[in-house]
């Protein structure tokens, strides 16, 4: 107990002042093994133990209640906690055994004096309030990798969701009687494997997160949310950016030269493109609503469609000769640009 005579519930866990949740929840799982009754049968000191790092998780492991015993320790009549000569905090407000699963206990009832009616009934008006408060539970985070065709037709997968439950032993109090859970060692919840279902809606991206409400971690009276990261693979034939696709579209140079009718795969069904006369390498034409579903269901993305001319190799000394007789069809130099620009910084460098 401190020298304000207020009990020092850090020092109980054994844990420093500034711990994080995660850290004092440890130390207080630790503590309950440690003092299970099966361990320690007809122990007293054990007993008493149990009860004292279950009072003080039940104020550090809720970030409310750790506030507000905090500013007690540094001012105990300007704080929200009263503090009693049993070194206990009341003020009206409802602790909760283990995890808040159990039975809700209040401090006992104190004679006020000539003031008893007014502070009783701020008091009854206080713990009522307090006492219909729910805490949510923590969110579960997990992952799911699609492929690039689900996400454009959105899924339904079952997923196998570990979350922390009541414990089914105790209730969720942490106890059996008078002695520590020896299931949930006086933790009030174990963890648990559950299937679920989860669909998936058309157009999500990586990155893109669906929330199963209600399915995370249990909490008094509100559970916690699935939280599912989704992660797309990349695809072998198109890429993508936001809803729009891109894809190379490999022609020959006949198709070209002379234009054609192509079909250009999409990930819906196969679209057909006329591909005008003369069509040069690098070319992109735009395929609307061929592209990738919007989130919010509004519409489709864009289908990019980027030609390359595929050259010929291997060729036979028919097939030499027959393409050199087509030399004939380029009416200028096609480098003629190029090599006049070139030139003319030669001679500038000369003069």
């Amino acid at each position: 107990m401190s020298a304000s005579g207020i009990k020092d519930y850090y020092a109980m866990l054994g844990v420093s002042k500034t711990a994080t949740h995660d850290e004092i929840k440890k130390a207080y799982r630790k503590l309950a093994r440690k003092c299970h009754p099966d361990l320690n049968p007809g122990s007293k000191e054990c007993e008493a133990k149990s009860r004292e790092i279950n009072e003080a998780y039940d104020v550090l492991g809720d970030e409310k209640k750790r506030k507000e015993y905090d500013n007690s320790r540094t001012n105990p009549f300007g704080s929200g906690f009263e503090h009693f000569s049993n070194g206990t905090f009341s003020g009206g407000r409802p602790y909760n055994d283990a995890r808040g699963f159990g039975e809700r206990k209040y401090a006992a009832n104190f004679d006020f004096g000539g003031f008893g009616d007014v502070f009783s009934e701020l008091f009854r008006s206080n713990v009522s309030s307090e006492a219909q408060k729910s805490k949510k539970g923590n969110d579960v985070a997990a992952a799911l990798t699609l492929t690039l065709d689900e996400a454009y037709t959105g899924v339904t997968r079952s997923m196998s969701i570990r979350r922390e439950v009541p414990c089914g032993g105790c209730g969720g109090s942490g106890a059996k009687g008078a002695r520590v859970c020896h299931i949930c060692n006086g933790a009030g919840v174990v963890s648990s494997s559950s299937t679920m279902k989860v669909k998936i809606p058309p157009g999500v991206t990586t990155g893109s997160k669906v929330r199963l409400k209600g399915k995370g971690d249990m909490g008094v009276g509100i559970a916690g949310d699935v939280v599912i990261e989704i992660n797309v693979q990349p695809h072998p034939i198109f890429k993508r950016k936001n809803d729009d696709l891109y894809i190379d579209l490999p022609v020959t140079f006949i198709e070209a030269a002379l234009g054609a009718k192509i079909e250009v795969p999409s990930l819906e069904s196969t679209s057909v493109m006329s591909l005008p006369e003369g069509t040069q390498s690098g070319r992109i034409f735009k395929l609307k609503g061929k592209g990738m579903p919007t989130p919010k269901g509004t519409g489709y993305g864009d289908l990019y469609v980027e030609v390359s001319v595929a050259v010929p190799t291997q060729l036979t000394q028919g097939q030499r000769e027959l393409i050199n007789g087509l030399n004939g069809i380029y009416k200028e130099n096609v480098r003629e640009a190029l090599e006049n620009l070139t030139r003319g910084r030669h001679s500038g460098k000369e003069g």
